[in-house]
C-alpha cells in the first residue's frame, strides 16, 4: 500500500468514522444509565469531538502544506486563500473538540461546520461543472461528505434533543453526564 492511502480521502473519513465507532461503543459500554438519550448523547459528543479534531488536522494541512492541498484539489498552488481555508478549519475544530467537554458548544458547532462544508460543496461543484475538475479532492469522497457530514450532525443534534433530557433554560452549559 503506497503512502498516498495514509493522505487520502477514504483513510481520513474511514478512520474518523472508525474512531466514533470505537470511542462511542467503550464510552457507551460503560453507562450505568443507559437510555436512548444517552446513548444519542454520546455519540453525539464523540462525533463532534472528533469531527473537531479532524478541522483542526485540516488546519494543520491547509496552512503548512497549503501547496500540496491546493494541488489535490486541482487547484493552483501558492494562493492565500489556503490559509483563509486553515483559519476557518481551525475555528470551527475548536468548537467541535470542545464539544467532548461542553453540550454548550454542540449548536454553535453544527451551525459553523454546517455552513462552512455546504458552502464549500457548492465551491467544489462549480469548479466540477464550469472547469471539469475530476482532481480527487475536488470531485471525490471530499465533495459528497461536504454534503452528507452535515445531515449527520444535525440528525444527531435533534435526536439528542428529542430523546436526552433538557438541559436547564435552553442552551446553558452543562458537561455530558457519563
Amino acid at each position: 500500500m503506497s503512502d498516498l492511502f495514509f493522505t487520502s480521502d477514504l483513510f481520513r473519513f474511514g478512520s474518523t468514522l472508525l474512531g466514533i465507532v470505537i470511542s462511542s461503543w467503550v464510552i457507551i459500554s460503560g453507562l450505568k444509565e443507559r437510555t436512548r438519550g444517552k446513548i444519542f448523547e454520546v455519540i453525539t459528543m464523540v462525533t463532534f469531538g472528533i469531527g473537531g479534531f479532524a478541522s483542526i488536522a485540516s488546519f494543520i494541512t491547509h496552512f503548512f502544506f497549503s501547496d500540496m492541498v491546493a494541488i489535490s484539489i486541482g487547484w493552483p498552488p501558492g494562493n492565500p486563500f489556503q490559509k483563509e481555508v486553515a483559519g476557518a478549519n481551525l475555528a470551527v475544530g475548536l468548537l467541535g473538540f470542545l464539544g467532548f467537554w461542553r453540550r454548550d458548544f454542540w449548536l454553535p458547532y453544527v451551525i459553523a461546520k454546517t455552513a462552512f462544508l455546504w458552502i464549500a460543496g457548492i465551491t467544489h461543484v462549480v469548479d466540477l461543472v464550469q472547469h471539469q475538475n475530476l482532481a480527487t479532492g475536488n470531485a471525490g469522497l471530499t465533495l459528497y461528505m461536504d454534503f452528507i457530514w452535515p445531515l449527520v450532525y444535525i440528525l444527531l443534534l435533534w435526536l439528542t434533543t428529542r430523546y436526552g433530557k433538557p438541559s436547564p433554560q435552553g442552551l446553558e452549559y452543562r458537561t455530558p453526564q457519563l
